[in-house]
Formats: C-alpha cells, sequence, structure tokens
C-alpha cells in the first residue's frame, strides 16, 4: 500500500493532470475508508475528463458510504445522464434507494441492469437485495434464509444478531458508521459505540499516515 501511494503521488508531481494517478488515488483512498480524500481525487478527476459516466457512479459510491444520499444521487443523476445504460451507476442508485427505503426504485434499477448485462450485477448481492426485500416484508424466515449478512438482522429488527456479525466483520470504516443513517438503531449500544472507537483508531492512523 505504501509503495502504492508513493508511486501515485509522484507520477502526480511529474504531471499534475495525470488522469489515471487521481483516478488510482480515490480508488485507494475510497478502500482504505478516508473518504474525503477519495472525494477530492475523485473529483479532480472528474474535472480532467467530465464525460466519463463511471467516474460520477465512483463519486457517488463514495457519498454513499459516508452516509451522504442527496449528494450520492446527484451524481448519479450525472452518470446516468453521461451512460444511460451504465450498470455500475444503476447498481449504486439500487443501493442508495434501499437506503433510503425505497426498495421499489430500488427494484426497477436492478432489473434494468439485469436486462442490459446479466451479468453486471454481482449474484451476492441480488441475494442480498431479495433477502432485503422479504426482510421489509416482514418475512423472516426467507430473508435469512437468503442472506446472513448484520443489515438483513437490522431490518429485521434483530439488533443483537447484527451486532454480532458487525463485530466479525474485517473492513468496517469509521465513517461509514459515524455517518450514515443506516446505523441510527445502533448507536445506543455500547457495543456499537466501542466499534466506533475502534475504527475511529483505525482512521486517523491511516490518515496520518496516507492523507497529503
Amino acid at each position: 500500500m505504501d509503495s502504492t501511494f508513493k508511486y501515485l503521488n509522484a507520477a502526480l508531481k511529474t504531471s499534475p493532470n495525470d488522469l489515471s494517478a487521481c483516478d488510482q488515488l480515490s480508488v485507494q483512498y475510497h478502500q482504505l475508508g478516508l473518504f474525503f480524500q477519495a472525494i477530492q481525487y475523485r473529483e479532480r478527476a472528474i474535472s480532467l475528463d467530465p464525460t466519463y459516466g463511471v467516474y460520477y457512479a465512483n463519486l457517488a459510491s463514495i457519498y454513499l458510504d459516508l452516509g451522504d444520499f442527496e449528494k450520492s444521487e446527484k451524481a448519479l443523476d450525472k452518470a446516468l445522464l453521461l451512460e444511460p445504460d451504465g450498470v455500475s451507476a444503476l447498481e449504486t442508485r439500487a443501493r442508495v434507494r434501499i437506503s433510503r427505503e425505497n426498495l421499489t426504485g430500488a427494484e426497477e434499477d436492478i432489473q434494468r441492469a439485469l436486462a442490459i448485462n446479466t451479468q453486471g450485477i454481482n449474484r451476492r448481492w441480488e441475494s442480498w437485495f431479495s433477502a432485503m426485500k422479504a426482510a421489509k416484508a416482514g418475512e423472516k424466515e426467507k430473508a435469512l434464509s437468503l442472506s446472513n449478512n448484520w443489515s438483513i438482522y437490522l431490518a429485521l429488527g434483530m439488533k443483537k444478531e447484527a451486532l454480532d456479525n458487525l463485530e466479525k466483520e474485517q473492513n468496517l470504516k469509521y465513517l461509514n458508521l459515524k455517518n450514515s443513517s443506516i446505523y441510527d438503531p445502533l448507536r445506543s449500544d455500547p457495543r456499537f459505540e466501542k466499534l466506533l472507537e475502534q475504527t475511529q483508531l483505525v482512521y486517523e492512523e491511516r490518515l496520518k499516515r496516507y492523507a497529503n
């Protein structure tokens, strides 16, 4: 990871308008949970090539993880205006709509994406969505037969099980836990507060190490 950042930053110093370096830095920062830095480089990439819809879809994904659903939707509107058949944008918009309790809209996006490219939607993710629909409908057994993800437990009101699974997750992001309204039902639980503290330590260490 250190060598990747060293190489990409060196590339930008040599060529400040290196689109590929901006793109990859945004990807790397997003993966590390340094969302504000990821947004900075994604917007820089967009300024260098404002016609590429995937860049707006990537920006929307960062905002989604940050819990800013409104900005995510605005970026997706731009992505789909530029590339109406963009499968990644449709999948991300489905995720945003689920987060905003718009399951009907999410279903439309998923079906549209599947019609464009049957291989474009991750099948595990599609199964999760089916589980989420069942959970929202109160169909507990069906939901759990399709997915045991923490979010399904949370949708079913099973907070203990949701926290049990969250504590096993290897790549939780502090800013996601802190800002996304998805976690609101868990915020008063000491176990969730502990997760916040743990992920904050990781976030701050990465911020010192990798942020410019």
